[in-house]
C-alpha cells in the first residue's frame, strides 16, 4: 500500500482507495462490498458510503467522492444508514480515431492551387493568342489575316476550247490496173479520219452584245480647241473678243473658246464646214459655261445658231431671224426654231449655275429634241422640221461665254 498520495504527496492511511485531499485514485476500484464501518468515536462518516472520515479531508478515502466541510467535521447527526455498494462503472467508451494530420489537407490545397494556377496560365495564353491575331488585323488589314488563316483552295477553272477540227477525211483511192491478162486490181484506200480535240485550256469568252452608238466614225465637225481657230472656223467682227484660253481646275486642265462680246450679233465664229444640215438624223452638241471667272462681263449671254446655206450671220438680213437660235444665260436658256415658212416654236427652261452640255437632235420623224446634261427638256414642242430650200448649213457662236467639245454628226437609223 501507498503511504503518500502520488499527486499531492500527502499521507494516506493504509487501505485507502482515494486520496482524501485531492481525490486521486490510489488502488484500482474493485467490486467488493464495503466493510461495516467501525466505530469512529464520534468522528464523521462519508455521506455516500458511510466510511469513517479523517478530520480535514475533502474526499472520501473509500469511494473518492467529495464531502462537505460540515460532514467532515462531524456535524452530521442521526443514525447512519447502511450504504449499498457503489455501482459498477460502465466500461470506458472507445477512444475516437485520431484525426488525420494537416498534411493531407495541405496536399489537397496545393493541388487546388496548382489547378487554379494552370487555369490562369491557360487564360493568359489564350488572351495572348487573341491579341496576336487582333494586332495584325488592325495594323495590316483584313486581307492579310485572311491570307494567314484561310487556306486557299485551288479553284478548278474548267476551260473549254472547242477546236473545230472535225477532220472527216474520206479519201477513196481506187486504183484500177487493167492489164492484158484481164487482171483488175482495185485498191480502195478509204481512210476516214475524224479528229476531235476537246482540250479544256481556255475559258469560253462571253461575247457582249453590240452597243448602238450614235457617234459615227467620221463626224461632220469635231472641235475641242486644242488647235488654231483658223483651221475649222471663220472669225468675224472684233477678233480681239474671240480667243482660246487654258483653264486649270485642280488636276484637270482644258482649252476653251472664250467669247467676250457684249453684243451677241457683233463678234463671233462660224464653222468652215458648210454641209451641216438641219434634218432628220442630225445631232449637234457642245458644252457651255457662263459662270467662270474668266468671263469679265456682268450679264453674259451666249448665242448658238444654225443657218441654212453658206453665209455667216453678219451677211444675213438683220430683219431675217436665224433658223435655229439658242440664247444661253447663266441660269436659263431660250430656244427658238423658225422654219422656212416662218413657223416658230419657242421654248424656255431654267438652269442651275455652272457648265452644261446641250444637245439638239432631229428624230427620224423630223421632230427636234433638246437635251441638257442628257436630260430631255422642251418636250412640249410639236414642230416638225421641213427641208430648207438652201442646201447644207453652218453653225455659229457669238456673244460671251466659254465653249468646248463641239460635235456634229449624222446618226444612222435602222
Amino acid at each position: 500500500m501507498q503511504n503518500t498520495c502520488p499527486k499531492c504527496n500527502r499521507p494516506v492511511r493504509p487501505g485507502a482507495k482515494f486520496c482524501g485531499f485531492c481525490g486521486t485514485t490510489l488502488t484500482p476500484v474493485r467490486l467488493v462490498a464495503s466493510p461495516q464501518p467501525a466505530k469512529n468515536n464520534g468522528a464523521a462518516n462519508c455521506p455516500h458510503c458511510n466510511a469513517p472520515l479523517r478530520p480535514g479531508v475533502k474526499f472520501c478515502a473509500n469511494c473518492g467522492k467529495p464531502v462537505s466541510d460540515q460532514k467532515a467535521n462531524g456535524q452530521a447527526a442521526g443514525p447512519v444508514q447502511p450504504v449499498s455498494p457503489p455501482p459498477v462503472a460502465p466500461p470506458a467508451p472507445p477512444r475516437p480515431a485520431p484525426k488525420p494530420s494537416g498534411r493531407v489537407s495541405t496536399t489537397r490545397g496545393r493541388r487546388a492551387r496548382r489547378s487554379r494556377g494552370r487555369y490562369i496560365i491557360y487564360l493568359v495564353v489564350l488572351f495572348v493568342i487573341c491579341l496576336a491575331l487582333a494586332i495584325p488585323a488592325v495594323l495590316l488589314g483584313r486581307p492579310l489575316v485572311q491570307e494567314w488563316l484561310v487556306k486557299t483552295t485551288p479553284t478548278s477553272t474548267v476551260t473549254e476550247t472547242s477546236l473545230p477540227v472535225p477532220t472527216n477525211t474520206n479519201t477513196p483511192e481506187p486504183t484500177a490496173t487493167s492489164t492484158s491478162t484481164s487482171t483488175a486490181t482495185v485498191t480502195p484506200s478509204a481512210t476516214p479520219t475524224q479528229t476531235q480535240i476537246p482540250t479544256q485550256t481556255a475559258r469560253p469568252t462571253q461575247v457582249l452584245r453590240p452597243t448602238n452608238t450614235s457617234t459615227p466614225v467620221a463626224p461632220i465637225l469635231e472641235e475641242n480647241f486644242d488647235n488654231e481657230l483658223s483651221e475649222q472656223w471663220e472669225l468675224w467682227g472684233n477678233t480681239d473678243n474671240i480667243t482660246t484660253t487654258l483653264i486649270i481646275e485642280g488636276n484637270d486642265s482644258d482649252t476653251f473658246l472664250l467669247l467676250s462680246s457684249q453684243d451677241v450679233t457683233a463678234d463671233g465664229i462660224s464653222s468652215l464646214a458648210e454641209d451641216i444640215p438641219f434634218e432628220a438624223g442630225v445631232v449637234i452638241s457642245f458644252t457651255a459655261n457662263l459662270t467662270t471667272p474668266a468671263i469679265e462681263i456682268d450679264s453674259p449671254t451666249l448665242r448658238f445658231a444654225w443657218t441654212p446655206g453658206t453665209v455667216t450671220p453678219p451677211e444675213l438680213d438683220p430683219e431675217e431671224p436665224l433658223a435655229l437660235e439658242l440664247l444661253i444665260e447663266p441660269t436659263r436658256f431660250n430656244l427658238t426654231i423658225i422654219l422656212e415658212d416662218t413657223t416658230q416654236e419657242p421654248c424656255t427652261e431654267d438652269l442651275e449655275a455652272g457648265p452644261h452640255t446641250f444637245r439638239i437632235e432631229v428624230s427620224e420623224t423630223s421632230e427636234p429634241k433638246i437635251f441638257v446634261d442628257n436630260q430631255p427638256v422642251c418636250e412640249e414642242m410639236t414642230i416638225f422640221i421641213q427641208p430648207f430650200s438652201q442646201p447644207g448649213g453652218r453653225i455659229h457662236f457669238s456673244g460671251s461665254g466659254l465653249v468646248d467639245d463641239i460635235m456634229v454628226y449624222l446618226q444612222p437609223f435602222d
